[in-house]
């Protein structure tokens, strides 16, 4: 990392792009404010919070926990992968050098979050309109944000993450499933029970 300052910092920043680039991207990929790695970190834990605290206050106590699981899961297998493949991510600026980054942990944050979300949007959320809002808005915030990650990742970065977050919200998601059913489909009974018939009920007792 360079000794630059922010004003230098913002200097440059302002000559890879428009105004809207200096401001929405120079935090991370120019290196803006040395600790945003750490406010990402906090800014993701606190959504993740929010979002299972949510779906705990609605009654889905296990759909919390997946969302929760998911995106622990999800983060940590990047990094593991991270240390393991250790390939690093395109030059963005010849005086910073790019630590490892396949696959991308914010692609996989944001996929394993989007995908908890609107997985229980789909089955709980009963009017069309609405649902439909909710998933758009979801699938439209996962759509920039992968989008805002292939400004500074190679997109074969950017899809491992998606793949990981994926794999760890089935796995997670196949465990936990006699839990989260009952949540999800109140009401329904198994499949493959046949109802019980009584002797009014009976072919030939009518």
């Amino acid at each position: 990392m360079s000794n630059m300052d922010s004003a230098g910092y913002r200097a440059i920043a302002g000559n890879l792009g428009s105004r809207g680039f200096e401001i929405v991207e120079s935090w991370t990929l120019v290196g803006l404010v040395s600790d945003s790695e750490r406010l990402s970190l906090f800014a993701g834990g606190a959504l993740t919070l929010a979002a299972c605290l949510g779906l705990a206050w609605r009654h889905l106590p296990w759909a919390a926990v997946v969302c929760g699981s998911t995106v622990i899961a999800s983060q940590l297998a990047t990094e593991a992968l991270k240390l393991v493949i250790a390939r690093q991510g395109p030059p963005l600026t010849p005086w910073i050098a790019t630590a490892h980054s396949f696959p991308s942990g914010t692609a996989a944050f944001v996929s394993a979050l989007s995908a908890s979300l609107a997985y229980v949007a789909y089955h709980r959320v009963r009017f069309t309109p609405i649902r439909r809002s909710v998933l758009a808005l979801l699938c439209g915030t996962w759509a920039a944000e992968m989008m805002s990650c292939l400004t500074y990742h190679f997109a074969s970065e950017v899809l491992g993450g998606v793949v990981v977050a994926a794999l760890c919200f089935a796995t997670i998601q196949l465990v936990a499933w006699p839990h989260v059913r009952p949540e999800l489909f109140p009401g329904r009974k198994q499949i493959g029970a046949r109802p019980r018939l009584t002797n009014r009920a009976r072919p030939g007792n009518i």
